[in-house]
């Protein structure tokens, strides 16, 4: 897999800084329109992206990433860069794992923002069994 990033909901000046610090990191960056929020994300990261758009209406307008099939050490160049560029902060950033892959970003955000908000409050997003 290529190191890529997914970006979401980014206004056109942070999406364009954006894509010039992925340039500058050797990831690909990749816009994920709100037509394709119900696509799984594997599929998302698949090259040739495949045409799987749905009729899912877009059910979040905030900022997030996800990283995917990184280097060691790249994701925290990426985040340095992020921070030596003055970005603004974006909360929701994700890894793709094996198990959120099988996800849609609706469900990749509705995790995300659950933990959090769960962070912000001090306390746990999911409870111990």
């Amino acid at each position: 897999m290529l190191p890529t990033v997914l970006l979401y909901n980014f206004s056109e000046e942070k999406l364009s800084a954006l894509k010039k610090l992925c340039l500058t990191h050797r990831l690909r960056a990749r816009v994920v329109a709100p037509s394709l929020f119900g696509v799984a994300l594997s599929q998302l990261l698949a090259v040739p992206p495949e045409n799987s758009e749905t009729d899912v209406k877009p059910a979040f307008s905030e900022e997030m990433l996800v990283f995917a099939g990184l280097a060691p050490g790249q994701l925290d160049a990426f985040l340095q860069g992020f921070r030596k560029a003055k970005l603004p902060q974006v909360p929701l950033k994700a890894i793709l794992t094996p198990t959120n892959s099988t996800w849609n970003s609706i469900q990749l955000h509705n995790e995300l923002t659950l933990e959090h908000n769960a962070m912000q409050a001090g306390k746990r997003a999911h409870s111990q069994s």
